[in-house]
């Protein structure tokens, strides 16, 4: 999040990050040092894009027509993030 040289990458209030698609300037720079790679260039926006959880409520798992999605909620001390591989894991 730190990244962003204008700031638009947030935490809202559910820890939830999110890109402020008016701040953002499409600078590539939080594609290129995402952590988990989750964050992605709209090249007809010309601005950076990821999923923000429908801010709490994924559409997609309540869509599954097989319920094999599921939003789980993990607790981490503050400000720690998962590393790549251990957060596109599940807990099987």
């Amino acid at each position: 999040m730190t990244v962003c040289p204008v700031k638009a990458i947030h935490r809202n209030d559910e820890g939830i990050v999110c890109i402020d698609q008016n701040l953002c300037i499409g600078c590539g720079t939080c594609v290129r040092y995402c952590p988990v790679g989750m964050v992605f260039f709209n090249p007809e926006t010309r601005k950076a894009y990821k999923c923000e959880l429908c801010q709490g409520d994924p559409l997609c798992v309540a869509a599954c027509p097989t319920g094999a999605l599921e939003l789980i909620q993990k607790e981490l001390p503050q400000g720690e993030i998962l590393p790549a591989k251990e957060s596109l894991k599940g807990d099987a």
